[in-house]
């Protein structure tokens, strides 16, 4: 993967590639395709926590679905990244640093715990880059979730976190 951009990509990602960019608006079915042509072209390698293929197989797929959810695990640019002390212990900072701000804030997003693990892989495997559609619908009176932080991450960690977009990765 030296050679490779690296990005870390929430279960959301993968969930709307496998759904053939059903659940997506119009808009997003074209960069998500192109996203994972250049996985599959290894133009770009991604790392995700190991604990999303536990959410990844919750979703009850078909043979077939399974079957492309394997293809694209197997993948050599694509690593399946073990929730280490590092990741657990930077998880743990990020998520009480948003739960902190959002006591005194209410449009600053709580953190979840898987929220959490995936941004923090995202940091400790110096990603730069977290694709996620987690927040990509605005709901009255709810912070925007994952696309709505704002860098720094945790106030210290760069990290631009997007949807998936060629383009604008640099691909």
């Amino acid at each position: 993967m030296a050679n490779q951009k690296l990005v870390c990509v929430d279960s959301s990602v993968f969930i709307s590639h496998l759904r053939g960019g059903s659940d997506r608006q119009q808009v997003d079915i074209p960069m998500l395709r192109g996203f994972f042509n250049e996985v599959d072209s290894k133009k770009v390698s991604i790392v995700f926590p190991t604990m999303e293929r536990g959410e990844l197989l919750q979703c009850r797929w078909s043979a077939e679905k399974y079957g492309e959810f394997i293809r694209l695990l197997d993948l050599p640019n694509v690593e399946e990244a073990p929730v280490n002390p590092l990741v657990s212990e930077t998880a743990s900072e990020i998520r009480n640093y948003y739960t902190e701000k959002n006591e005194h804030d209410q449009s600053v997003p709580k953190m979840s715990l898987p929220d959490s693990i995936i941004v923090a892989t995202a940091i400790v495997w110096e990603c730069g880059t977290l694709l996620t559609y987690d927040g990509d619908r605005e709901l009255p009176g709810k912070p925007r979730k994952l696309l709505g932080l704002a860098n720094p991450i945790g106030g210290k960690h760069a990290l631009h976190i997007m949807k998936p977009d060629p383009i604008q990765l640099g691909l």
